[in-house]
């Protein structure tokens, strides 16, 4: 299974990760997109697959929303309850791909964000995680997948993000995320410096991934039962640009 390898990455990392991400500023640039989405489609139940740490989940539970979240890494779900255990939400260890055997329920929504879909490395993998979404899903639910644009990454040559700093002093963290890219995988790496008394200590965590691209992700969904699919460049609502956008974000309904 293609998420034993992304399982170990984030269980090494745990709520660490967090540190490479600016959760306040990112909610609040996605959250009106989620928002909107889930009132134009009458949403009040939302799984949210590979939660990681949980901020999306905490985010539609603040909405009064049902929200059950599940992840494969049970760092990452510990992590989670420890930050929003008390927020009425349901939290699960599940994989992409078992979802339906593992829920056993179907939601209005459902969510897959964090660049998560890429780490089902392969086409049967890919295809399998979807038709199960749909299984998961209420006739003309929502499902959101969100990835990188590893189009646009490829033409620009873009391979790094970061640095991002935790503390100061002798306990400073620096993270440096960093890609290898291919056109059928790419290698995502996770770069740790941390200061300690004998100076600067470097570690690095790596998993594979399998870049998404417009076209596949389309057909996948098509394939899946999925009718109506709308693409996004960024949060702001901005149309797909191959070349250009930061961002894939799909929107597609069950069967419409």
């Amino acid at each position: 299974m293609s998420e034993n390898s992304a399982r170990r990455f984030y269980d090494l990392l745990g709520a660490e990760y967090d540190a490479v991400i600016d959760w306040p500023g990112r909610l609040e640039r996605e959250g009106p997109f989620y928002r909107g989405v889930f009132e134009r489609h009458q949403v009040r139940t939302v799984l949210d697959v590979a939660c990681g740490s949980g901020h999306h989940a905490a985010l539609f539970a603040s909405w009064g929303l049902e929200v059950t979240a599940c992840d494969p890494s049970e760092a990452m779900l510990g992590a989670a309850r420890a930050q929003f255990g008390d927020r009425g939400i349901e939290w699960l260890n599940a994989e992409m791909g078992r979802i339906t055997a593992q829920v056993g329920r179907r939601f209005d929504a459902i969510t897959c964000l964090g660049n998560s879909y890429p780490h089902l490395l392969s086409e049967k993998e890919a295809q399998g995680a979807l038709d199960d979404f749909a299984q998961s899903l209420r006739e003309g639910g929502a499902l959101i997948i969100q990835t990188l644009n590893y189009a646009q990454m490829m033409a620009n040559n873009e391979r790094f993000a970061g640095p991002a700093v935790l503390g100061e002093g002798q306990h400073e963290r620096l993270f440096v995320r960093l890609w290898d890219l291919g056109r059928r995988e790419a290698m995502f790496h996770l770069l740790r410096l941390a200061r300690g008394e004998q100076g600067w200590e470097m570690q690095v965590a790596s998993t594979p991934q399998r870049p998404t691209f417009r076209a596949d992700l389309e057909r996948q969904l098509e394939a899946g039962g999925f009718g109506r699919v709308e693409f996004y460049g960024a949060f702001d609502g901005s149309a797909y640009e191959e070349t250009q956008s930061g961002q894939l974000v799909a929107v597609a309904l069950k069967g419409t």
